[in-house]
């Protein structure tokens, strides 16, 4: 452990002995917000200039060699890493761009690539769509309208979600809500992080250190546990604001997959209802997910009826353009397979399919994007 962690947790311990709870619970928000803004700020001054690489690989669907020129200052974006390519793709850095000259300039036309992709963050959107980038969020959130009565609420859930529900009932699962600090360090070592783990594997990812958990603790977030009997199997960090539930981190114990095959992430969505409905709730948001529809955790929330809607607490704001160069036959089945969450330049939400018909960068939005976003 760093020294500045040691730091960080030994200012967290002065500062929660603040009174009032309230006043307590602002203060930490406040540092919250100051230090989210400001790390913002930093990376929309870095991204100023994007370094410029390019990432060859085999394509996933056809089998043939592909090169993408990949814009931004972080290494090849892992999960559209694993959509397009087989195996990780050889990643050579060129140079650097000022962001306006981004997918438009001479460095395109030179590289002999399949596709552009850009990584930014939404404050450059404009110098996107000038670029005629198809531009989509790296993250969107998923929000549930509970509004209606239990017994109706759950009549219009999908066959295959009522299965779950039963299957939570079958093992007899329980909830209890917490804000005790020994239970979040049990959540946050034997589930997140073995859940995280047991997932991506050696992967590179960002993952939050136990100090932010204990800041998300003392601003007023609590922690849901299911459990079997008297045993944790899974576990969501939540908090209330305006009649929402605000779902984030989520855990399985030990990252059993076993276990999610026997309900433990269903119990989760079941009782994040259950307690939110106990307490008057409006919406529940499950958090974000990839914007690509057909990725599993996106339709795993749609399954229980959870639809896109621009969030207040999303602090993902990073976005990806995207532009297809050569109309080749790997190009056409990455966008048919892939279809995705865009953003117009209004700045709202449309999904964009494509049926390889038409040409892979004319912008045309699918019939159903109003059953799917609020």
């Amino acid at each position: 452990m760093f020294p500045s962690v040691f730091l960080v947790e030994h200012m967290i311990s002065l500062f929660s002995k603040l009174r009032p709870l309230g006043f307590k619970q602002w203060f930490f928000s406040f540092i919250f917000h100051f230090f989210s803004y400001a790390s913002r700020s930093r990376s929309i001054f870095c991204q100023l200039r994007l370094n410029v690489y390019v990432a060859s690989g085999v394509d996933k669907n056809m089998g043939n060699g592909v090169k993408v020129l990949f814009f931004g200052n972080e290494r090849f974006p892992l999960f559209v890493s694993d959509l397009l390519f087989v195996d990780k793709p050889d990643v050579k850095m060129l140079g650097k761009e000022w962001i306006w000259h981004v997918g438009r300039n001479k460095t395109v036309k030179e590289s002999d690539s399949d596709m552009v992709l850009v990584s930014c963050d939404c404050f450059y959107n404009r110098f996107l769509h000038k670029a005629d980038l198809f531009v989509f969020p790296h993250m969107v959130d998923m929000i549930l309208d509970i509004r209606k009565p239990f017994e109706e609420f759950f009549k219009n859930l999908s066959n295959s979600t009522k299965a779950d529900i039963r299957k939570v009932k079958q093992h007899d699962y329980s909830f209890e809500v917490t804000s005790d600090i020994d239970q979040l360090r049990m959540f946050y070592n034997d589930m997140y992080l073995l859940f995280i783990k047991n997932r991506f594997g050696d992967k590179p990812l960002f993952i939050p250190p136990f100090v932010f958990f204990r800041v998300l603790h003392e601003i007023g977030y609590k922690l849901l546990l299911t459990k079997k009997d008297d045993a944790y199997i899974s576990g969501t960090i939540f908090h209330c604001d305006n009649k929402e539930m605000y779902t984030r981190y989520f855990g399985i114990l030990n990252g059993d997959f076993d276990l999610i095959k026997k309900g433990a992430s269903a119990a989760l969505y079941y009782f994040s209802i259950v307690w939110a409905k106990e307490n008057k709730l409006s919406t529940i948001n499950f958090g974000a997910c990839r914007p690509f529809i057909n990725d599993g955790v996106f339709q795993y929330k749609k399954k229980w009826g959870a639809k896109i809607r621009k969030s207040k607490e999303n602090n993902i704001t990073d976005v990806f353009g995207l532009k297809i160069i050569h109309d080749s036959e790997p190009m056409k089945q990455f966008l048919i397979k892939n279809p995705f969450v865009g953003l117009n330049k209004d700045n709202s939400y449309v999904e964009f399919v494509f049926n390889g018909e038409d040409d892979l960068n004319n912008k045309k939005e699918s019939n159903k994007k109003n059953d799917m976003m609020q």
